[in-house]
């Protein structure tokens, strides 16, 4: 139950000011019902990712002297990076 001195007080913020903060309550909530699936969702394609057998993911591409570089090997292939 409010006191008398807090209902003065409650009429006394003005309804922008109450508006505001309203607003900003509910965006902070939003903010965090969006950003907590994203590391789940985040860690469920890691899983994907990683549970398919691949071959080595990683070739080597002669260039010269004995100078190589790190390609994607991708179905076979090599790719540059």
């Amino acid at each position: 139950m409010l006191t008398q001195q807090e209902k003065d007080w409650y009429l006394k913020v003005p309804d922008t000011q109450r508006e505001a903060a309203s607003n900003a309550y509910l965006m902070s909530l939003v903010a965090i019902g969006l950003g907590l699936p994203l590391p789940i969702l985040n860690m469920i394609a890691t899983a994907i990712f990683f549970s398919k057998p691949q071959a080595n993911r990683f070739c080597k591409i002669p260039l010269y002297a004995g100078h190589t570089i790190a390609a994607y090997a991708n179905g076979g292939k090599c790719h540059t990076l």
